[in-house]
This record gives structure tokens, sequence and C-alpha cells, in this order.
């Protein structure tokens, strides 16, 4: 299932170093509702709602097979609702709070929106309905993980020390749709372990924002008919490892930037779309360990990225959970 280049990633040998005293809970990324405009606030509110109705009607015992699925999900104007969360901080200029809309933007988003497009009445699994529930689950914990007083309560139980462990992880990405123009894209998931990789909800939500993001950007930019994401362990460590293959005018692109090294890759943020700017990665990663300078984390093999002939890696580690 690797992509062979996958087997010629470069990594660093040494552990990776920890300077954390306590470990990383992933809550300190959270703004107020009240730091956005009123159009945002109601946005964000409003596909908060929506979300909690698809997962009510999700784990709906009476599917009836599917029909009523499909009967619902048609009822929705569904690019409606995309265009509004597209609209969503179109006048926000301030760093950190383009980045927390960023995510509410993207996150796993973008993979429901094409999974409920999906149900009609000649097309409907039962398998896509968990990944529908998975979706907007992971979607819902990142929001609040990033606006504080979305839902109070449920943030509360987030905070709790609850253990998650990968195959949590895994089985939201094994039904994982994405496309390229109007071409299907498969996401091939290798992972021949389990582990526990989070010690909370919110310190979870904080590892899907890393997730989705490199997701993303991999199928913004995959040249079909598939993609890989690879899941090891690295001594106490998680590596994720997403692999696509690029487009000719792509790789010429990375190759420039490679040539300096990763930094010009991690070391900014953008919302261009050009897959450019994975400050938010390097962030949340430097948090997680307590090194905070990207070329640090880079030089430590904390997070990389590669080429290697058409196929380019993008990788970070993660502390396991109780390591």
């Amino acid at each position: 299932m690797d992509h062979p280049a996958q087997d010629r990633l470069r990594f660093s040998s040494a552990a990776l170093e920890r300077r954390r005293a306590t470990r990383y809970r992933g809550d300190d990324r959270a703004v107020p509702l009240a730091a956005f405009g009123e159009d945002d606030r109601e946005t964000i509110v409003a596909l908060y709602a929506v979300l909690s109705a698809i997962r009510q009607l999700a784990r709906d015992p009476a599917t009836d097979g599917g029909a009523r699925v499909v009967a619902r999900v048609a009822a929705v104007d569904l690019a409606a609702v995309v265009e509004r969360v597209r609209r969503l901080g179109r006048d926000v200029t301030a760093p950190g709070l383009r980045e927390v809309i960023h995510d509410l933007r993207g996150g796993a988003f973008n993979a429901l929106v094409l999974q409920l497009s999906r149900f009609g009445p000649q097309a409907f699994r039962p398998a896509w309905l968990t990944s529908v529930d998975l979706l907007a689950r992971d979607h819902q914990k990142m929001m609040r993980g990033l606006v504080e007083d979305l839902d109070p309560e449920a943030r509360t139980r987030d905070l709790a020390p609850i253990p998650h462990s990968l195959s949590t992880m895994v089985e939201a990405l094994a039904e994982l749709p994405a496309k390229k123009g109007d071409l299907p894209l498969e996401i091939a998931v290798d992972c021949p372990f389990d582990a526990t990789i989070a010690e909370s909800c919110v310190e979870a939500g904080a590892i899907d924002r890393i997730v989705y993001n490199l997701l993303n950007n991999a199928i913004r930019h995959a040249e079909p008919p598939r993609l890989w994401v690879a899941f090891s362990q690295a001594g106490d460590d998680l590596r994720v490892v997403v692999t696509n293959v690029v487009a000719a005018a792509q790789r010429g692109v990375l190759e420039e930037q490679l040539r300096a090294g990763a930094f010009p890759l991690f070391g900014a943020f953008s919302t261009t779309g050009s897959g450019q700017g994975l400050s938010i990665v390097t962030s949340l990663v430097g948090s997680a360990y307590g090194v905070p300078d990207t070329n640090e984390l880079i030089r430590a093999g904390h997070v990389g990225a590669q080429l290697e002939g058409d196929a380019f890696s993008v990788w970070f580690h993660w502390p396991l959970g109780g390591a």
C-alpha cells in the first residue's frame, strides 16, 4: 500500500527531543466567538448546528436502507452551506484569527461535503453513514478546539483526560472521499499498529488539524489516481507521512522551494491553497515537543518534506500517549 518513495524517505536517526515538562493539551489556541464579526459568528454557530444535525441523521437507526438519508440530504442546499463557509473570515486580517478561519473552512468539512454529495437514489453505501458521522465529529471537535465558547458543555468534556487511540483516526480516514477536478482520488491508508496518540479530545483535535491540513493540501495538488497516508511508530513517537504524485509544473515549484531546505514550506502561513504555508503544522508540533523554532524542528526531524521523482512526501511526528 505504501508508495515506493516512502521507503526512501530520509528521517533523522536521533530520538526526537522533548523539552516540555508536561504533556501538551492543545487547549491554548482557542478564541472567543466575540473575536469574529457578526456575520462570521452566525456562520460558525450555524455550521456547528448543521454538523450536529448531520450526526444525528447518520446515527439514526431508522435509515430505511439509506432512502431516508438520501431524501434528507437532498433537502439540504449543500452549495449554499459551502458558499457561506467559504465567505467566512473574508475581512479578517489578524494572523492568529486567520489561522483559525483557515481550519474552520478546511478540516474535515470539505471531505464531508463531498461524501454527502455522493448520496443519491442509485448510489448509497451504509459505510458512508459511518464516514459522515466521523467527519462531522472531527470537524465539530476541531471547531470546539478553536472557538472556546461555541459549545461550553462539550468543550468541558473535550478537556477531560480521555485516551484516544490511533485506530479512531484511521477509522475516519477509511472511507474519506477525495476528488481532483472530476476525477476520483483514492486515499490509501497504511497503519500496521495501534497506540494511544492523545490524552484528551482537545489534543486529538490538534492532531486532526495537522492531518487534515496536510491531506487537504495533498488532495489539492495530487495527480490521480491515489495518494498515500502512512502511520508508523518511531520510538516513543507517532510518525505520519502523506505522499502524493505531483504534476511536472508543481514538481518544479517544489524543487525550487526545497533547494534551500524545508523552511519555505513550514515557516509561513498561507490561505492561497499553494500548500506552501504550513506554519500551523510547525506551531502545533513545536508546542507538543516544546521546540518552538521552525528551523530546529526541521533539522531535528520533527517535521519534514522530500521530493523523490514525482512523489512529494510531507511528515510530522507527535509524542505517543503515555510515553
